[in-house]
């Protein structure tokens, strides 16, 4: 068993395996334990190595409150976080009060990449008891959120549907963009995990209201032509 931390508050919410073995481990901490701290919450990753038994902290932030959700291996060295934020992590446009992103971290050469974020004029947000984002087959990072917003404005046939919405935002490495979209019923959904079968995505949560005759546990899946289906 093993603990770390400083005086103030560290909160972790997932970890994965890396491909050399090693452990990382992701969520926020309000004090200096890997570096400097930026202001309120800052992003907090740890790296495990079993072989020397040690852990490495680093920190990231944007003056504000931010928040690493999950944490994935994309290979060369690198892993790709999900992000809640209150400001503009990496100088990012902020565009309501909570927005949610990927940021990338190179842990051999210990430096943090781009970070890229999205969001309503309202509040869009993770949640801590699931896992929230998942890395796709393509190498693409998909993110289950809750939104109190319209989140593809770009879409005319986009809307928000009540207090809040599932939000599903996917963003492509490759070209650096977003694909995003969103369903919901007059009352609030809440996205807790997202899961990939191919490139499929089942996202679940649950819901204060009525969605499609359900009252309490939500399942919905969207398909390659992000579209949603198979609400249960």
């Amino acid at each position: 068993f093993y603990q770390a931390g400083d005086e103030l508050d560290e909160e972790i919410y997932a970890c994965t395996e890396l491909a050399n073995g090693k452990i990382a481990f992701c969520g926020r901490t309000a004090g200096v334990i890997g570096g400097t701290n930026y202001g309120g919450y800052d992003i907090l990753l740890g790296i495990y190595d079993p072989a020397d038994d040690s852990i490495v902290f680093y920190q990231y932030g944007s003056g504000l409150n931010d928040r690493a959700f999950n944490v994935h291996d994309v290979g060369n060295n690198t892993v790709a976080l999900s992000y809640v934020t209150s400001g503009s992590l990496g100088g990012q446009t902020h565009v309501g009060a909570d927005d949610v992103g990927v940021v990338f971290f190179n842990y051999s050469t210990e430096t943090w990449g781009n970070a890229y974020q999205v969001g309503t004029t309202g509040s869009d947000f993770l949640d801590t008891q699931g896992k929230p984002s998942v890395l796709m087959g393509d190498g693409r990072i998909a993110i289950a959120l809750s939104t109190a917003g319209n989140f593809n404005p770009e879409d005319p046939n986009n809307q928000n549907y009540g207090f809040l919405d599932l939000g599903l935002a996917i963003f492509d490495p490759s070209t650096e963009t977003w694909q995003r979209t969103q369903i919901g019923s007059q009352s609030s959904e809440i996205a807790t995990s997202i899961s990939a079968r191919g490139e499929t995505l089942m996202l679940t949560g649950y819901i204060e209201g009525t969605f499609e005759g359900e009252s309490e546990g939500i399942f919905v899946e969207c398909d390659t032509g992000f579209s949603f289906k198979g609400i249960t």
